[in-house]
């Protein structure tokens, strides 16, 4: 009888947990939530940096897989991002082939310029409720950001631009 207390105990436990978890239009990088409040639903821990103020915050995050970026909204998460760099034009290229494998082709950003070595190149994934944005940087550093299209819309609209 104590073992079936238990068992509906933990599923009653569960049940705020998978209420927050249908705020979920994306998990990113296995520990953030687009759309979510991230107190519900991020195992990242506390953030090493916190900036801005008012409606948008942004949060810094570094461990072994590179520095990620967590851009909030009326604490909502609105835009996820990690660097990786400097890696170079090379390893945009398995990043892009990797996400067209998955995503289909891409809609360029700002194009394609330069030699292999001093490229500067963006590519977009839209999906219905969010979308992906892989960048390489003169620095030769590649940028992979996924955004929620409506929250990013409303800060637009709003004059607050999160990232």
């Amino acid at each position: 009888m104590v073992t079936s207390r238990v068992s509906i105990a933990a599923l009653l436990l569960c049940i705020p947990f998978a209420a927050g978890a249908q705020e979920c239009t994306k998990l990113v990088f296995d520990r953030f939530c687009l759309g979510a409040d991230i107190q519900t639903v991020t195992t990242a821990g506390p953030p090493e940096l916190e900036t801005g103020g008012g409606t948008v915050h942004q949060l810094r995050y570094y461990d072994d897989a590179g520095p990620t970026s967590v851009v909030l909204y009326e604490g909502k998460i609105v835009h996820v991002s990690r660097s990786y760099g400097p890696s170079g034009a090379r390893n945009y290229t398995l990043i892009r082939g990797a996400l067209e494998d998955r995503y289909g082709d891409g809609t360029a950003g700002s194009g394609e310029t330069g030699t292999e070595w001093n490229a500067t190149a963006e590519e977009v994934w839209s999906q219905s409720e969010w979308s992906v944005r892989l960048t390489l940087l003169p620095n030769q550093v590649v940028v992979l950001g996924y955004s929620h299209t409506a929250l990013e819309n409303a800060a637009r609209s709003e004059g607050q631009v999160p990232f």
